[in-house]
């Protein structure tokens, strides 16, 4: 750990930051110090600083220094994002690889690498030779222009079996480099005799999360049977944890507050050619782990859009055992048309229908159980739920989602709670009881015999004199009156019409709340909903996830209690003028931190020039202050 600790510290000393941010955000010089619009959220006014060698965002209060800002933008794991810092910067990082083995492997990744792009070069200069016109051709049909074709990096195999082999040895690769990396292959009984792996096909480069080029796809332009050829897995290119276009995608991904996952690699460029830039592909196997763990680092909302077929509808089940493991990410699904890739849906509805079926799209676990149980005679259904179903629930560690899960599957089976809850496997279902128990304490669900939660209705209330059985309350979380104004007003919102510019304002809010995590998912869910045309308070009790906890549920029924204060037809108004008083408060407590570190730098002579940038900086935020003050009392 000390090693990694200085090799940490060598990095830090190495990489510029304002050199490295100013790479993907323009920044410009306020109060002597650079600034711009943050990266991980929206807004139109620059909030996010830089300071030394850290940055710090006055909106969503994101901070850190180089290494935090690449894992955060890049979705890198820490060994990956230090990797990735002493590669671009030429730091000496050996401590990274274990021994000197893997350092000598390592330097030898590196030469890989440089093939890889080499190889890329090749293919794209071929296809604008004259024996690339069919391929020019081709893409065009689909809809990719000359202009598109360039961006996207195609690129084109020659008709013969050795021109891509002859052109890397004559730049002094090695055959056997050519063959690990999956560009040439031995036969096997004449092993001297290296061809090409990839022969007369459209290619497209694969990368992996840092923007390197790991594997290829190829596209045949004769009738092979094999349409499409992928490489081989290497020492570069694992397909389980390389998700197609992540790295071109992500920052689409963050600002969209979705990844669309498709089962190919022409559905991802189709979809980034037609606009939906937060396209990934799978590349033909089912969500795993790894990718998971890739979107989960971006966004909390992924829908899948695998292809209408058989092979297309065994992949999405097959991501349900994957997604239960990340139940903070909400994974919905898209049932295409039999027969049809997203590819086909762009084609014949355009992206106005392909974002139709997103918005029509349901939790996958919904879909998964409703597409097991199609077309079942009534006494299959029972083999069903024992063999698939309860083994995914059993997969389930949190006993609050997983009742919530019974319940949901209960409801689409037809069965009861209970009688599924009792198939579970003994440690599964004292957790389970665990769960019920909690979830009765907390009011969120009722056993006969206790009484509902504050706000229940008449229906849910039990006869009088019946015992209350219910633990002690806990102190909810603090919710400020201005908050809870906002939610209430999006909450009863009718559409996104009645909110103006509804992306600019999802912006605004996300940027002026710093909400409790219990809050915050409500938040969530709610604009969720109203970003897919739905109006949250007319959505039945089982749509709301973020209700299982009982001070999320207490704060729904209030607000439902309470409609008549949010009526009206100024409803836009007053959650902007309940976002300035949000503002005024933030901008209070951030000029109140910086009073202190100022406090802290005036101890300190040698920092005499850091004093001076936070004094500008608080001198800026006052005069923000007195703005938005002014503004609210017009």
């Amino acid at each position: 750990m000390a090693d990694l600790d200085l090799v940490k510290k060598r990095i830090l000393a190495k990489v510029p930051l304002v050199a490295l941010i100013g790479e993907s955000v323009a920044l410009s010089h306020r109060g002597g110090r650079p600034v711009g619009c943050c990266p991980f959220h929206e807004e139109k006014s620059p909030s996010f600083y830089i300071y030394d060698q850290r940055f710090y965002c006055f909106g969503c209060k994101a901070h850190g220094d180089a290494i935090d800002y690449i894992r955060k933008t890049m979705g890198l794991s820490f060994m990956e994002t230090l990797r990735y810092l002493a590669q671009k910067y030429g730091v000496d990082a050996a401590e990274l690889d274990r021994s000197h083995h893997e350092w000598q492997k390592h330097r030898s990744d590196r030469e890989l690498y440089r093939l890889m792009a080499e190889a890329q070069s090749f293919f794209e200069s071929q296809l604008w030779t004259a024996a690339g016109q069919d391929a020019r051709d081709y893409l065009t049909k689909r809809g990719f222009n000359e202009e598109s074709q360039k961006r996207l990096g195609f690129g084109m195999t020659p008709p013969e079996g050795f021109g891509l082999v002859r052109y890397l040895k004559q730049r002094g690769f090695k055959e056997s480099d050519m063959i690990d990396v999956s560009l040439a292959s031995s036969h096997s009984e004449t092993p001297q005799r290296v061809y090409d792996f990839f022969r007369r096909r459209i290619m497209i480069p694969i990368h992996d999360a840092q923007g390197r080029i790991v594997a290829f796809g190829g596209r045949t332009l004769d009738q092979d049977p094999a349409k499409y050829k992928n490489s081989r897995e290497t020492r570069l290119f694992n397909k389980s944890d390389t998700l197609f276009g992540f790295h071109q995608a992500r920052q689409a991904i963050r600002a969209k507050g979705r990844a669309v996952v498709v089962e190919g690699y022409m559905d991802a460029l189709r979809l980034w050619n037609a606009g939906v830039h937060e396209a990934v592909a799978c590349m033909g196997t089912a969500l795993t782990l790894g990718h998971m763990q890739r979107l989960k680092s971006m966004t909390g909302v992924v829908i899948l859009v695998f292809d209408g077929d058989q092979a297309g509808q065994r992949a999405t089940l097959k991501s349900v055992d994957v997604t239960l493991s990340e139940p903070s990410v909400t994974v919905r699904a898209v049932t295409l048309p039999s027969g049809l890739d997203p590819d086909d849906v762009i084609n014949q509805q355009g992206v106005e229908g392909f974002e139709k079926m997103l918005h029509d799209s349901v939790y996958l676990l919904d879909f998964a159980v409703r597409q097991k149980l199609a077309g079942l005679y009534p006494h299959a259904v029972a083999a069903v739920i024992q063999e698939e179903i309860i083994p995914w629930l059993a997969k389930v560690g949190d006993p609050l989602l997983r009742d919530s899960l019974l319940l949901r599957i209960a409801n689409q089976v037809g069965t009861s709670k209970d009688k599924l809850a009792a198939q579970l496997p003994s440690v599964a279902n004292q957790q389970a009881a665990h769960g019920l128990d909690q979830l009765a304490k907390s009011g969120v669900i009722q056993i006969p015999g206790q009484h509902p939660r504050p706000g229940a209705t008449s229906t849910d209330r039990v006869p009088p004199g019946t015992p209350d059985f219910r633990g002690p309350a806990t102190p909810p979380p603090y919710l400020s009156p201005v908050a809870a104004d906002i939610l209430g007003h999006l909450y009863f919102a009718d559409s996104q019409e009645q909110l103006g510019d509804f992306q600019v304002l999802r912006g605004e809010i996300l940027e002026a709340l710093n909400l409790p995590d219990e809050y915050q998912a409500f938040l969530d869910e709610i604009l969720f909903y109203l970003s897919r045309g739905k109006v949250p308070r007319d959505l039945p009790a089982g749509a709301w996830t973020s209700t299982l906890d009982a001070n999320v549920a207490q704060l729904k029924d209030r607000m439902a209690a309470s409609q008549p204060a949010f009526a009206g037809q100024n409803r836009l108004d007053q959650i902007k003028r309940a976002l300035g008083f949000q503002q005024l408060e933030n901008l209070k407590k951030t000029i109140s931190s910086l009073r202190s570190e100022a406090s802290r730098l005036a101890r300190a002579p040698e920092r005499e020039e850091d004093l001076k940038h936070v004094m500008g900086s608080i001198k800026l935020l006052e005069q923000e202050r007195l703005v938005v003050y002014q503004k609210l009392h017009q």
